[in-house]
């Protein structure tokens, strides 16, 4: 949208006489031209905003980057089920990590940091401009898209790294939730490509929540991080779509439950939508 400028068109005739030049102007604005700055384009106050406004956003971009480098760089993890990634890493074996997208951030220094830096989709939403912008600093490259926006190239994407032997990141409940509801498009990605389902989730017991619809997690520094991997899941091409996407969506959930009481974040983050039976 182009932005309105505070200077407007003024009718002007002219004309040379011997008297001089002579000019009318329409009553409704009259004003001594000479009273205007010359050059002058924009409304005081107007001309620097969108240089503003990308600053302040490049300034909270860092600002997430850095908290995420040193509050997950500086925690301890303990890793269970690790070993089911590294197999399969090893066997050179697509795959689809499932994760739910309050873990994004914490994810992305974490698989980072394990050489695990496989295509994340992400969004074009605004929000995902910012979270695209973190996982680019940590060596990711994103395939952008989501149900609602680009979601056939997004998924024509998946398609290509996944064929080219490319595991492929997902969050499946993003990018407007509800939180822990899981959408089909991962479903029908794994059975489309008779490929498994890896569940996988962080829990820290010391960590901040913000005010969003995942309730997005950031580990206090110096903390400690459960890393939970689930057992991979192959989609039953007789069985039904829902019936897939709800079983896929329990194991995601019983391994986010297990992660928070192992850890003990349970006790201090009680999420109401990780109850069993929970959902939309």
């Amino acid at each position: 949208m182009i932005p309105r400028t505070g200077c407007f068109a003024l009718p002007v005739e002219s004309g040379d006489s011997a008297g001089g030049r002579t000019e009318t102007v329409n009553a409704r604005h009259r004003k001594n031209l000479s009273e205007i700055p010359a050059g002058r384009k924009t409304a005081p106050g107007r001309k620097g905003a969108p240089a503003m406004k990308s600053f302040t956003t490049l300034l909270k971009r860092l600002a997430v980057w850095a908290l995420v480098w040193v509050c997950v760089g500086t925690s301890r993890k303990v890793r269970v089920n690790w070993h089911i990634l590294e197999g399969l890493r090893e066997e050179g074996r697509p795959f689809l990590l499932g994760l739910w997208h309050n873990n994004i951030i914490t994810a992305a220094q974490d698989l980072s940091h394990q050489g695990l830096r496989y295509p994340p989709m992400v969004s074009r939403s605004r929000d995902g401009e910012d979270i695209n912008w973190v996982l680019e600093r940590f060596g990711f490259q994103a395939v952008r898209g989501s149900a609602s926006t680009g979601g056939a190239v997004a998924l024509r994407e998946s398609l290509r790294h996944l064929s080219a032997g490319t595991p492929v990141i997902m969050t499946p409940d993003g990018p407007r939730g509800p939180r822990y509801h899981l959408a089909p498009g991962i479903v029908a990605l794994a059975r489309r490509k008779a490929l498994p389902i890896v569940p996988i989730t962080w829990s820290a017991s010391r960590r901040w929540e913000f005010s969003s619809w995942d309730r997005m997690r950031m580990p206090k520094p110096f903390s400690t991080i459960h890393v939970f991997v689930g057992t991979p899941l192959m989609i039953d091409p007789a069985a039904g779509e829902e019936a897939e996407r709800q079983r896929v969506e329990g194991a995601m959930r019983a391994l986010s439950r297990h992660a928070e009481a192992f850890s003990g974040a349970v006790e201090r983050y009680p999420d109401e939508m990780l109850v069993p039976g929970a959902g939309p």
